[in-house]
């Protein structure tokens, strides 16, 4: 497997295309959150595997309270 990918939140606002009919970046526009860093999507990891593209999902944690830990989500996916 190759180790090197990108760690993306498919709300990143980087493709987002407002004033066009075409879709954004996965066939629809997914792109809503105004702070991707603090949004409640996960964080996808995109890598290359016996030669074919390959996604893989990671959120963040939550706390014994419920409260979400911003961040695991892409430790997780770094050390995947």
């Amino acid at each position: 497997m190759d180790r090197s990918g990108i760690i993306f939140k498919k709300c990143d606002l980087t493709l987002h295309k407002p004033d066009t009919n075409r879709a954004c970046q996965a066939g629809t526009c997914q792109h809503t959150c105004k702070t991707p860093d603090k949004c409640g999507h996960a964080w996808t990891l995109r890598y290359w595997a016996a030669g074919r593209q390959r996604e893989q999902s990671f959120r963040d944690d939550t706390d014994n309270h419920g409260r979400v830990q911003y961040g695991t989500g892409r430790r997780k996916a770094q050390w995947r």
